[in-house]
């Protein structure tokens, strides 16, 4: 099968290596072996090629942590499972043709759904729903979201729009102001152009905000802070901008206000069932109905890897790029 790798962290389309010749692995009891269909790339998954991500690679490693794929062989014990089914699942290395799963980790998608769609289930939708769900935002409220663009804020939005929740995302490129509220968002301010602090002003009725998601990380989450109300919470769910900051942290004692950090993994750790089980319907169901679109930029076959990580460290991008099978 075909298999891309890494033998040493650093820029991933200078480390990526592609092997036509890896053996097909066999499932271990409670395993599944899917023959992967599609995977998205991920700014996790770009950053664990580095070396930057909270999970570090033991060298020679396999790049990819969601896909969607179908079931080909069914490991010892697994019988509440049918070879030729479609799923999203999610596991390290999915940058290959075949991989093997435990059996309760899988996802069965709906046919209407493209695989492009249902290859990004798990990470940026489970994101998105779990932040919504912690902060306990309830209809009428608005919230921060930054930057707009992004997959999860975009995700963030259309949930929030669904559950009549108000939204002021901030972006730095007039198309993805345009893009954004075709999705939903209520207000969205170029704060290359704007100023951020009178849209805030304007629409909260000079409120403010109760929560600010937020992704950027560094000089951005502190740029924040003056936004959100006496006792809010900026929920922190990214360092896109790699930055570090000497944050001002007069705001979190004065003004009480809390900093919550959220990594998907250590989250779906905690999870119930019944929660887990809601989430999965409830965006499963929105994909399937369309009032939740996940855009994509383009496809690459899996072989063509290093076009595709480049194509996906491009500033501006506004969807997805998948690899393809």
């Amino acid at each position: 099968m075909v298999r891309v790798f890494f033998a040493k962290t650093g820029r991933p389309a200078e480390v990526l290596q592609v092997t036509p010749t890896a053996p097909i692995p066999s499932p271990a009891k409670g395993q599944v072996r899917l023959r992967v269909l599609a995977r998205p790339i991920n700014p996790s998954d770009l950053l664990y090629i580095e070396g930057l991500y909270a999970i570090k690679p033991e060298l020679p490693a396999w790049p990819g942590f969601e896909g969607v794929g179908v079931i080909e062989a069914l490991g010892e014990g697994v019988d509440d499972l049918v070879v030729g089914t479609r799923v999203a699942f999610a596991a390290l290395g999915t940058w290959q043709e075949y991989v093997c799963v435990p059996a309760h980790s899988v996802v069965l998608v709906p046919e209407v759904l493209s695989d492009a769609a249902a290859s990004q289930l798990y990470v940026n939708p489970f994101t998105a729903w779990a932040l919504l769900h912690k902060a306990q935002v309830v209809p009428g409220d608005w919230i921060l979201v930054s930057p707009g663009a992004s997959a999860v804020s975009q995700i963030l939005v259309q949930l929030a729009r669904e559950r009549g929740i108000l939204t002021l995302c901030t972006v730095r490129r007039d198309d993805h102001r345009s893009r954004l509220k075709k999705l939903g968002a209520t207000v969205v301010v170029n704060v290359s152009t704007e100023p951020l602090e009178e849209a805030i002003r304007e629409f909260t009725a000079g409120r403010g905000v109760a929560h600010a998601f937020e992704a950027v990380g560094g000089s951005m989450t502190e740029r924040l802070l003056p936004y959100i109300v006496k006792g809010g919470t900026l929920h922190l769910f990214g360092l896109l901008s790699l930055d570090t900051s000497n944050l001002n942290l007069a705001p979190l004692i004065f003004r009480q206000l809390q900093i919550q950090g959220f990594w998907l993994t250590e989250w779906l750790k905690g999870l119930t069932p019944e929660v887990r089980e809601k989430m999965v319907l409830e965006l499963v169901t929105a994909l399937a109905d369309d009032s939740l679109k996940l855009p994509v930029e383009a496809e690459y076959p899996l072989e063509e890897v290093i076009n595709a990580v480049l194509h996906a460290e491009l500033p501006g991008r506004f969807g997805k790029i998948i690899l393809v099978s």
